[in-house]
């Protein structure tokens, strides 16, 4: 019986190996596609959290008087989880109620400059960096402050009185 060279350096035949090949290299593109679906659920958790953060503002803003707790989803926990850990309200220019989040004020304000009240912490963990900041209509940021995100939920407090033009959002 005849050796073939391919058999000779494995043991096993030129078309094994390419069959082996291009299983790893299915089975790889397969992780890297979940992977890819999977963030992009992410990224579409966390702008569902804006928008319904912002319709609970908009519900307190048409009221007479309002008070009332916004607790919000963010894809904090699972098998690809974003890593956020806080959620941030106010002006960057603006002094902090807690000693503890001068640091993440301080980070944001060295790399944004907008006109966005709401942002999300670590920067990197909301969707590379595109949705960590967003504009919150109608409110009036009284101080910069931010909010630890547990078991995936944030949660602030919205007032309104009769009188107010805007809504004040609070720690909760």
């Amino acid at each position: 019986m005849q050796n073939k060279r391919g058999q000779e350096i494995l043991g096993m035949s030129f078309g094994t190996m390419i069959s082996i090949f291009l299983i790893i290299v299915i089975i790889s593109v397969g992780f890297f596609v979940i992977r890819h679906f999977l963030s992009l659920n992410n990224c579409t958790q966390i702008g569902m959290f804006f928008d319904d953060f912002q319709d609970e503002v908009d519900r307190a803003w048409t009221s007479g008087r309002y008070i009332d707790t916004f607790e919000g989803k963010l894809p904090q926990t699972g098998i690809f989880k974003t890593g956020l850990t806080h959620v941030c309200l106010g002006d960057v220019n603006m002094t902090v109620t807690n000693a503890e989040d001068e640091p993440i004020r301080r980070e944001i304000y060295s790399s944004y400059r907008g006109e966005a009240n709401l942002f999300l912490y670590p920067k990197e963990s909301a969707c590379d960096g595109d949705l960590f900041s967003y504009t919150l209509k109608h409110v009036v940021p009284t101080q910069f402050f931010c909010v630890e995100i547990k078991k995936g939920i944030a949660s602030f407090k919205l007032e309104k009185g009769d009188r107010d033009g805007l809504v004040t959002i609070s720690e909760n």
